[in-house]
């Protein structure tokens, strides 16, 4: 079975309003990870992965595309380098 499609089991077999707070309590977890200190990079690394895990999931249940996420990303990695040049002409 392709990696989408086990996600999708998943996401079936609990029902979208599940997996929506599921994919809090996990960003939650990577935020509390992020804030330890020091860092603990193998957690990160663990909970990173289940957040990637819960947002491939909620892309679906709103079909938003890869493309989609692609294009924003693109954008918005434009608009801030776009910012950082605004910020170094006037420093």
């Amino acid at each position: 079975m392709k990696y989408i499609d086990k996600l999708k089991t998943i996401l079936k077999h609990y029902g979208a309003a599940h997996q929506i707070k599921k994919c809090r309590e996990e960003l939650g977890e990577l935020s509390y990870e992020l804030d330890q200190k020091p860092i603990n990079r193998a957690r990160v690394v663990d909970e990173t992965a289940d957040v990637i895990n819960m947002l491939i999931q909620m892309a679906d249940t709103l079909s938003i595309t890869q493309e989609e996420i692609n294009e924003r990303c693109r954008y918005k990695i434009d608009r801030q380098l776009k910012r950082i040049e605004e910020e170094t002409k006037w420093n």
